[in-house]
């Protein structure tokens, strides 16, 4: 008997988040990326504010608020332009 397994690729984004005003920025990677949101994981979450600009590696802005925290990664909603 065969057995067929499939397994979801999701593609992994770099980007960085922009935590000031005078463009203080901490890189991150995006994971399960969709149009309402995404986890962006981090080195550090306790430096990130609760609302923050998401500068994407292709050039795109994303303007975020945060969901859910844990050691390395952050679950963020995406804001309407």
């Amino acid at each position: 008997m065969t057995e067929a397994w499939f397994s979801a690729r999701r593609t992994v984004h770099r980007a960085q988040i922009i935590l000031d005003k005078i463009g203080t920025r901490l890189a991150c990677e995006v994971h399960n990326g969709s149009r309402a949101g995404a986890t962006l994981r981090v080195n550090r979450t306790t430096s990130v504010p609760s609302s923050f600009d998401l500068e994407m590696q292709h050039g795109e802005t994303l303007s975020c608020t945060v969901v859910r925290r844990s050691r390395i990664d952050i679950s963020v909603r995406f804001q309407p332009a």
